[in-house]
């Protein structure tokens, strides 16, 4: 049998044909290597995002994200958190990564699932956005070309 491969406007017409809740019916995905890093205890975007149309206002996002993150600290203990906006508004966040006691680095392999409804098929950019928990101590993402990914897929309604 041919394998028949559709493109945006077929995707749009089976969508609305009926495909069963749960069908994933597309997947983006985007890769980072850059170092993102922060002293600032207020959120800062981590120049990590990706962007996704959705077929149809009822499709649901799974948003998954996964990365590094490290902190650093002098004679403080020190955090990181870790937020992801949908647009302007945040969505979901993880507080208290890469905990560190005193002095020298806490580093943590970090994985993140969230299931959001945008209710719209305008195109849609998740980002993510990091802060330090102690100002001016250091906070990490994507440190020494550790890999953070984020995938989007949408899922029939």
């Amino acid at each position: 049998m041919a394998l028949t491969k559709l493109n945006n406007a077929s995707l749009s017409a089976v969508t609305s044909a009926g495909l069963p809740s749960g069908t994933v019916l597309q997947v983006v995905e985007s890769k980072y290597t850059s170092d993102s890093s922060t002293t600032s205890n207020s959120y800062s975007d981590a120049n990590k995002e990706a962007t996704i149309t959705p077929s149809s206002t009822s499709s649901k996002i799974l948003v998954m994200m996964s990365g590094s993150a490290r902190t650093s600290s002098g004679n403080v203990q020190n955090a990181m958190s870790l937020q992801v906006l949908r647009g302007t508004t945040a969505i979901t966040s993880m507080n208290n990564l890469a905990y560190n006691q005193l002095n020298g680095y806490a580093q943590e392999s970090i994985s993140l699932r969230y299931l959001d409804t945008p209710a719209t098929t305008s195109a849609v950019t998740y980002k993510i956005q990091i802060k330090s928990n102690v100002n001016g101590q250091t906070s990490q993402l994507s440190h020494d070309g550790c890999l953070t990914q984020i995938t989007l897929m949408e899922i029939a309604g």
